[in-house]
């Protein structure tokens, strides 16, 4: 596993890191604007701390925006540097293409693996299998066809990282292993993140959704896609939802539902980055009781909520529906 000190190493104390999120050119020593607010002035500038060894940022406007590589990325993605230090480091890894070549049987990096395996633990300390196998094949005509009809294109859907799975195979609460497979009538599509797989079947109405892998605690599809600085983004119900709005030019991101809490930490990221944050949730009743509630939840924070001129009903509730 990559940890702390690897990355440094790779990425010259954490200097090609800030190059690599920081949108524009940047070198130790020289004054520039900082890219996580609005900063008219330019205060704020890489230098390397002797003493840590590490490259850092300094807000010299203000010092709430100062710390290291791991601070600066977390910062970027509303993660906590203490609580999810994990996730931080898989998100620069996964950015930056780090690998790290161990010695033994064990040398192939563990996001190369066809099959990804964790286990956890229960309540009663009995460890539940979350190993799991997916076998991704070409998008068919009929399948591309379906993505079409809400305007998400083949770029769109390699942008998000979206494949079309021939079968996958996992273990069910008593362990034992199962494997669903895709049909013309049938099709299955997979949402890939670090380590875990959510998969969608838009057809089976009895199991339309399930997961492979470790879910991460806070799931934001669409979160790494989207830009340092924006106008609008949007916050909406589904995965489908989001890339039918990039599809238009628009920002999105859903979480995992829309019952689903959404961090503050997030939320505040959002503030910074964009001058509105749109609610557009379906046009059903969850949808309009969720967006009511989230408006009022976060009403610190200048939050919008948008309804669609649609009816709500099943196959006319959402955005994509609406495009």
């Amino acid at each position: 596993m990559i940890d702390k000190e690897d990355i440094l190493e790779r990425t010259g104390r954490g200097l090609a890191v800030f190059k690599h999120y920081i949108n524009f050119p940047v070198r130790p020593g020289k004054n520039f604007r900082n890219p996580l607010y609005e900063d008219r002035i330019a205060s704020c500038n890489i230098y390397y701390d002797r003493h840590a060894q590490v490259f850092k940022m300094k807000d010299f406007g203000n010092n709430e925006y100062s710390g290291d590589c791991f601070w600066f990325v977390g910062m970027l993605y509303g993660l906590d540097v203490k609580r999810d230090f994990v996730a931080i480091i898989n998100r620069i890894v996964s950015d930056l293409n780090i690998t790290i070549v161990h010695t033994g049987n064990n040398d192939m990096p563990a996001r190369k693996k066809a099959v990804e395996k964790r286990i956890i633990m229960n309540e009663n300390d009995n460890p539940i299998r979350k190993d799991y196998h997916t076998e991704v094949k070409p998008f068919s005509v009929a399948e591309l066809a379906y993505w079409q009809q809400y305007g998400i294109k083949p770029d769109t859907l390699e942008r998000y990282n979206v494949h079309s799975l021939k079968s996958f195979e996992g273990y069910n609460r008593s362990n034992k292993i199962y494997k669903i497979s895709s049909s013309a009538t049938e099709p299955m599509f997979a949402y890939m993140g670090i380590g875990f797989t959510k998969v969608y079947r838009p057809r089976n109405q009895n199991m339309r959704f399930f997961y492979g892998g470790e879910m991460p605690e806070v799931y934001c599809f669409g979160l790494e896609q989207l830009p340092n600085k924006g106008d609008m983004v949007f916050i909406t119900g589904g995965e489908k939802d989001v890339m039918s709005l990039a599809s238009k030019g628009f920002n999105a991101v859903c979480f995992n539902s829309e019952t689903a809490a959404i961090p503050t930490s997030l939320i505040e990221m959002f503030d910074r980055k964009f001058r509105h944050i749109v609610f557009l949730y379906d046009m059903d009743d969850t949808g309009r009781n969720e967006s009511a509630r989230r408006m009022d939840e976060l009403s610190s924070f200048h939050v919008l909520r948008m309804e669609l001129p649609i009816s709500g009903a099943k196959g006319d509730k959402d955005i994509s529906d609406y495009f």
